[in-house]
């Protein structure tokens, strides 16, 4: 099923589409070109034990605001694909099983008296607010970050991690690091690098094009 509505060509900072009643199997939702919602929320009524939810850009889009997801606080959602490598996620109620996230390096949020079973990152950081509750991680085998941060907030429950690419790290440890724009680093030398790197491309680039 393929879930549409003009709506959400709105031009409004702040966008709601409410999905009423029960959802089942794949549900797929575009974010059309040129959508210039801040925030787009989607609420959904009801889950079936099958449901899917796909929300991703379209072919022409590159959206960067927020995509929030809320189900019933009681539901569970065996899966959740979002992928907005140029924005963010947010899931902000009820349980998820399975959710696979693409976004930009701020982070895919987990909210308050939110559970997500598994999360598998595709691109981009994590956070877990205070309250929410993350059992696992993993990095797609797509993922070209160098390594993926999982923020987490005082009173945050989150899995033990065993992968040497996800760098588990406090809120207030995490704003403390070097930054480069958008884009964290575990230290100054790394950021440095970084910047070293990209100037280099750029000198490439230049020399090649002319």
């Amino acid at each position: 099923t393929d879930i549409t509505s003009e709506t959400l060509n709105t031009a409004e900072e702040n966008l709601t589409v409410e999905i009423s009643g029960q959802i089942s199997g794949d549900n797929n939702i575009t974010l059309p070109a040129g959508l210039d919602t801040k925030t787009t929320t989607f609420k959904f009524e009801d889950v079936a034990a099958d449901a899917k939810i796909t929300i991703g850009n379209g072919t022409d889009a590159a959206y960067d605001g927020k995509i929030i997801i809320a189900i019933p606080a009681q539901a569970t959602l065996p899966e959740v694909v979002a992928n907005v490598p140029d924005g963010e996620v947010y899931i902000k109620q009820g349980t998820v099983t399975k959710l696979i996230a693409s976004s930009k390096s701020n982070t895919t949020i987990i909210g308050e008296d939110v559970t997500v079973q598994e999360l598998e990152v595709v691109k981009g950081n994590v956070k877990v607010l205070c309250g929410g509750t993350l059992n696992n991680i993993i990095r797609s085998t797509g993922n070209m970050d160098g390594y993926t941060f999982l923020v987490y907030e005082e009173g945050a429950n989150i899995p033990l991690v065993t992968d040497e690419n996800i760098v588990v790290i406090s809120v207030e440890d995490y704003d403390k690091l070097p930054k480069i724009g958008e884009i964290s680093y575990r230290t100054v030398q790394e950021a440095v690098d970084a910047a070293q790197e990209s100037i280099i491309t750029l000198k490439e680039s230049v020399i090649y094009n002319e």
